[in-house]
């Protein structure tokens, strides 16, 4: 079958595409929303656990990170869009996890809430850059006659993602805890199990895309 031809069920692919490249793609949509939304369901057990902040006053930390990770977002997203046409999506997408990885790496350690700010944006770099990638290389995948089906295909994985992150990766404090872990220690592998997924897709990233 030529390239022109490469289909999965009613995607079209553009030429050049391949199937694992297809595949590639629908786990990047997958663990990139796993990724960019876990933030925010496990930082909640950071800023109890970590740094006691009673639970009044979450709701002001969290709206601070998610503001300045609107912030990035909004100054870097063209930014990076503009570096995909010089570099190719790829190097952008592996950019994105990197940082991703860095972030989840890093906020376990902090100790303070401008530790915990400084941080994030580490991570939203990483976000901006998924953000403004993962719709970019659908484009470049599929054909226009079948872009929505693969939109569709990458919604259903996104929700998987979520998915993913509240019912697995979420619980992971509470299966260390039952093996003797201190609830700190327990938090910190939740953190570091999330970056080493981030290292894992760079890696995927690098050989399918």
């Amino acid at each position: 079958m030529s390239d022109r031809n490469q289909r999965v069920g009613p995607i079209e692919l553009m030429p050049g595409i391949q199937k694992f490249n297809f595949w590639s793609f629908m786990y990047a949509a997958f663990i990139c929303i796993a990724m960019l939304a876990g933030m925010n369901f496990l930082q909640i057990y950071l800023l109890e656990v970590n740094l006691s902040i009673p639970r009044d006053e979450q709701g002001f930390v969290t709206g601070l990170l998610a503001t300045y990770t609107e912030i990035v977002a909004i100054l870097l997203i063209i930014p990076f869009g503009v570096l995909a046409d010089r570099i190719g999506r790829r190097p952008v997408m592996i950019i994105g996890m990197l940082f991703c990885a860095a972030g989840y790496g890093l906020f376990p350690l902090a100790n303070s809430i401008e530790e915990l700010v400084v941080y994030r944006i580490i991570f939203a770099i990483g976000a901006a850059a998924l953000s403004a990638m993962i719709p970019t290389v659908g484009n470049d995948y599929s054909q226009e006659k079948s872009r929505g089906r693969l939109f569709g295909f990458g919604g259903f994985m996104n929700g998987l993602g979520v998915i993913f992150m509240s019912a697995g990766l979420a619980q992971i404090p509470t299966l260390l805890s039952a093996q003797g872990f201190t609830p700190r220690q327990a938090g910190m592998g939740m953190f570091l199990t999330a970056a080493f997924l981030c290292l894992v897709s760079a890696v995927i990233f690098r050989f399918g895309l």
